[in-house]
């Protein structure tokens, strides 16, 4: 060796013992500071045809709602993706809305419309209900104006694999 001194387990151990215990503080101030929050991916089928959805958003501290959404519509083939701007938590139900960045879909293009979507998180474990999730409505013009915030009717369905956690 070249000088070096050789810490003992005792040290090592005591300090991964403040790393973790640090970590797990900024972890825990984290979530203190930020605000409601969804996310989720998986599957469900309509008429027989499997989608796949993921999506996540967060509400900063400043009120602005940041996320995402993507879903594949395997019975047209065709991908939407959503930046989500509004979020409304109420319990274990989010309401999430955005611009459409992106359509591939058949029946055309949806891009720069505004698009709704509700989820249920039915808690976690073998013993509690299969989450829900709606299908995305892509809103025309005379509905532009409509957000999260907006009561709207959304038929829910159960998600067949996958999961989602909604913060309040």
């Amino acid at each position: 060796m070249t000088g070096r001194k050789k810490l003992s387990p005792l040290l090592i151990a005591l300090i991964a013992a403040m790393v973790a215990f640090g970590s797990r503080s900024s972890l825990l101030v984290g979530a203190q500071n930020s605000g409601p929050s969804a996310n989720g991916h998986g599957n469900t089928t309509v008429n027989g045809e499997l989608r796949t959805f993921s999506f996540n958003a967060i509400q900063k501290k400043d009120g602005t709602v940041t996320g995402n959404m993507t879903l594949h519509n395997r019975g047209l083939d065709s991908f939407i993706k959503v930046d989500v701007n509004c979020l409304l938590v109420v319990g274990n139900i989010a309401t999430m809305s955005g611009v459409v960045t992106h359509s591939d879909d058949p029946r055309g293009s949806f891009e720069g419309l505004n698009a709704i979507f509700r989820v249920v998180d039915n808690g976690e474990g073998e013993n509690s209900p299969p989450d829900l999730i709606s299908g995305v409505v892509v809103l025309g013009d005379e509905d532009s104006l409509i957000t999260c915030r907006d009561p709207f009717p959304l038929q829910l369905r159960l998600i067949e694999a996958g999961n989602i956690q909604v913060k309040p």
